[in-house]
């Protein structure tokens, strides 16, 4: 697309659907950071407690005593 043959109108046009998809993006993303930091600190916390289940839902089994 030669934006040098496009008006000055759909410029804008372009500009705000590309402004309002990055600020969807930002919103996913703050969304995704979340549900992971709170998955990882509640499976940290309890992984000791749900045993078996706790290691088959982990990709690598922590050596030592949890």
């Amino acid at each position: 697309m030669n934006l040098e043959r496009v008006s000055n109108e759909e410029k804008l046009g372009l500009c705000r659907k590309y402004y309002l998809d990055v600020k969807w993006s930002g919103l996913g993303l703050a969304i995704w950071v979340a549900v992971l930091t709170t998955w990882i600190t509640i499976y940290q916390h309890y992984r000791a407690q749900w045993g078996e289940v706790g290691d088959y839902l982990s990709f690598t089994i922590p050596l030592g005593i949890p």
